[in-house]
């Protein structure tokens, strides 16, 4: 990971999370919705002065400003796996126009929480986003549930409780069968060379 990558998305967000939402340049308004979540949900109060924390957080934790700038953290390709249910995060970009940049957020993706931007958006006047796939944390996914989103997981987790105890059974029942067949086999053998 380069120093780029680490240091540019940390003074991106320090400038948009400590700076008032008017005078900000980066989002002052972001809209989630899909399943579980209707009506689309506004992650910034009106009233607040900042960005507000619902807002600030999926900022930091859906790689938004990676994704704006681009850096070594985006992919072009997704993840192979299950991507799941698709959330869509509208954000409202401030600068001498209003834009809207839009983001699908996967929580509940196989391989870990992804989101994914399409490249080429218009923000801030000229800006065109990068785009790309990022890998997220579970602290994604966690956010994204806490807004309402259906947890596809919620009817597995006792499934996924039992099923390793019925596999190791069934593991050591299929590797003691040839050991036990052997065993028959040579005293069976053996009683028949005398």
């Amino acid at each position: 990971m380069s120093l780029r990558s680490l240091v540019f998305p940390m003074v991106a967000a320090a400038l948009l999370l400590s700076a008032p939402a008017a005078q900000a340049k980066g989002p002052s308004q972001g809209v989630i919705e899909g399943p579980g979540i209707a009506p689309p949900l506004a992650l910034r109060d009106p009233g607040e002065r900042t960005i507000g924390p619902n807002l600030a957080a999926m900022v930091q934790e859906s790689g938004l400003l990676a994704q704006l700038f681009g850096n070594d953290d985006v992919r072009e390709l997704p993840p192979s796996g299950e991507l799941g249910a698709r959330y869509t995060v509208r954000y409202t970009m401030d600068g001498t126009e209003k834009a809207v940049v839009t983001q699908y957020v996967f929580p509940f993706a196989t391989t870990g929480p992804v989101t994914y931007m399409p490249p080429g958006q218009r923000f801030w006047d000229n800006g065109r986003t990068g785009g790309g796939w990022f890998s997220a944390k579970r602290k994604l996914r966690d956010l994204v549930e806490g807004f309402g989103a259906a947890t596809p997981r919620a009817s597995l987790e006792g499934a996924v409780s039992v099923a390793p105890q019925t596999a190791g059974v069934s593991r050591l029942t299929l590797a003691a069968a040839p050991a036990g067949a052997i065993i028959v086999l040579l005293l069976f053998l053996g009683g028949r060379a005398r």
